[in-house]
């Protein structure tokens, strides 16, 4: 990744540090310096090898800095002596220099962001050439040409990454930061899905222990019930959007033992059998049973040869008393 400058921390140190120590420490009016033969030994900031002289010895290093060398360095400047600061010896200053040097000429530096007046051309020349080393695309559209692998935008999604990398756009963010954002997003979404998988899997499995063991033999035919009042009274697909939609906790409705009784007690209410059985239009479970059920004896009164000669009359006048029965039994309960 560029790297953004800090002027101060480079060449700026070791100008000042040489311009400095020429001005403060060196000589003037043509005079010896402290370290030649003229200067008096309080004033040398160091020993040139054992013999002192005023010629340096091969390979021979000052043996000591004086303790105000960063005063020295920064020549009265607060801002390069508070850099300074950074240091605990000239070694590493001129290290951190090099450094420095060495990322400008491979290019990894990048100089700070040029300001100026939207309309005026040479600032529109300058913000394109620094937007071409930070590499950000002319155009928003510009981030989304080189996606790293793997990494598609969805349909769905799309409206809200062109939002997105237009707001990018206008901050000049690198397209590296852009790109891993984008990933990130798409990643969180998908652990998010995993997770909502497995806590949806597990509510499921303790909701219909739960209403198993409340239900006993009768869940099976409860859960049919829901899905008949569904295809008598509505659709297959309103039943489905109805139970994947969720509350505000994220539990499916479908998942829910409260929606799932409630919906039951209006399945009964409407067939209390469960099967074989409509309710007449305008009419209650209770009234339609009861018409149903006052049909059959009135054919038993006036015709009960009829009526004993047909089976399938006799089971469903049966059926229709232990509806009515069982009708009776919930609304007092």
């Amino acid at each position: 990744m560029v790297e953004q400058a800090n002027p101060a921390t480079g060449t700026e140190i070791a100008a000042s540090a040489a311009t400095t120590a020429t001005d403060k420490g060196g000589a003037k009016d043509g005079a010896p310096s402290a370290s030649g033969a003229g200067g008096s030994p309080t004033d040398k900031v160091g020993t040139l090898g054992e013999g002192g002289g005023g010629e340096d010895k091969a390979g021979a290093v000052p043996a000591t800095w004086p303790t105000n060398w960063k005063d020295i360095m920064a020549g009265g400047d607060a801002k390069i002596l508070q850099r300074l600061n950074k240091f605990d010896s000239p070694a590493n200053v001129a290290k951190a220099y090099l450094a420095i040097q060495t990322k400008m000429s491979a290019g990894e530096l990048l100089r700070a962001k040029p300001s100026g007046d939207e309309a005026d051309p040479t600032y529109q020349q300058a913000i394109k050439e620094w937007r071409g080393q930070a590499g950000v695309p002319e155009k928003p559209e510009g981030y989304l040409e080189k996606m790293p692998d793997g990494l598609v935008i969805g349909e769905e999604d799309k409206p809200m990454v062109e939002s997105f990398i237009k707001d990018m756009h206008g901050s000049d963010v690198p397209p590296a930061i852009v790109h891993k954002a984008i990933g990130w997003y798409y990643a969180n979404q998908e652990a998010q899905a995993e997770q909502r998988h497995e806590t949806d899997r597990a509510n499921r499995a303790k909701n219909e222990d739960s209403l198993r063991a409340e239900w006993g033999t009768e869940y099976r035919a409860n859960l049919n019930g829901i899905r008949g009042l569904f295809n008598t009274h509505g659709s297959p697909e309103t039943l489905e959007a109805l139970f994947t939609a969720r509350l505000a906790d994220g539990t499916p409705l479908g998942d829910d033992p409260r929606v799932l009784k409630f919906l039951v007690n209006v399945s009964k209410e409407i067939n209390p059998s469960g099967i074989g059985f409509s309710a007449i239009e305008g009419k209650t479970a209770t009234e339609s049973i009861a018409k149903e059920k006052a049909g059959i004896e009135a054919l038993m009164k006036d015709n009960r040869s009829s009526y004993w000669t047909d089976i399938g009359m006799q089971n469903r006048y049966r059926e229709l008393l232990e509806l009515e029965e069982r009708h009776e039994r919930r609304k007092a309960g």
